[in-house]
């Protein structure tokens, strides 16, 4: 009977932990980084450059251009996002979502330090959930970085659904993906996994380079894959 009741407090203790982990406190170790901002800004531009090979060129300067930061991470990768968009438009409108509360606070405080002015919409809200937020065809470019990692292969596949139905004529997507092929893919997966649950207390899950080209294939949707500063990362740009 003891031994029944003590393995029933460890399990709830162990559950209790992982309810009761920061996401945005754990992870922000890494996004508060110098080094990320440098990520950034590298990834973005050359995400856009690689649209050249789908004979594709983002209009950023269209009047009342709008776009969406799917998934913000925290207000580090939020405010490198606006900086980019605002080098090449001085008055976009930018909508930024995100599942958890911290990450969601952080950024509204910070937009309103830095970013009073502008048209920025912050909402806290299930990405699989963006028709109830966001008009059809009002978006012209969706990034996020990493999200894919929080969803199975079939809830890819519908969030790129509800993003193509956001864009606009001329949308266009831009991210990142564990999508390696190498053989050390499998141990980096075991790794990835574990961590999310230890460390970040979420559930994350591996995705081969395969699948994620079928993902895309299978909404219709047209791509250039391209490296990232790390082996096991890929960089995509879609379109329609």
């Amino acid at each position: 009977m003891k031994s029944s009741q003590s393995t029933r407090e460890l399990f709830s203790w162990k559950i209790n932990i992982i309810d009761n982990m920061s996401y945005y406190k754990n992870f922000g170790l890494i996004l508060s980084n110098p080094l990320w901002r440098v990520y950034l800004r590298w990834r973005y531009q050359r995400s856009i450059d690689d649209f050249k090979k789908l004979n594709f060129s983002p209009n950023f300067s269209k009047k009342d251009f709008t776009c969406l930061l799917c998934g913000v991470g925290n207000e580090v990768t939020a405010e490198e996002f606006i900086k980019f968009v605002l080098k090449r438009n001085s008055d976009p409108n930018i909508w930024m979502i995100d599942l958890g509360k911290e990450q969601i606070d952080a950024v509204k405080q910070m937009v309103i330090r830095k970013f009073p002015n502008l048209n920025i919409k912050v909402m806290q809200i299930d990405a699989l959930k963006l028709e109830s937020l966001i008009k059809k065809h009002t978006v012209d470019w969706i990034e996020t970085d990493g999200l894919f990692e929080f969803f199975d292969n079939a809830s890819i596949r519908k969030l790129l659904n509800i993003w193509k139905k956001l864009l606009t004529k001329e949308g266009f997507i831009t991210t990142t993906a564990t999508s390696s092929r190498w053989k050390l893919q499998e141990y980096f997966d075991n790794v990835k996994i574990w961590a999310g649950k230890v460390w970040l207390g979420v559930v994350v899950y591996s995705h081969t380079r395969a699948q994620m080209r079928q993902n895309f294939k299978s909404v219709g949707l047209k791509f250039v894959e391209g490296p990232t500063m790390l082996p096991y990362f890929k960089r995509y740009s879609l379109i329609p």
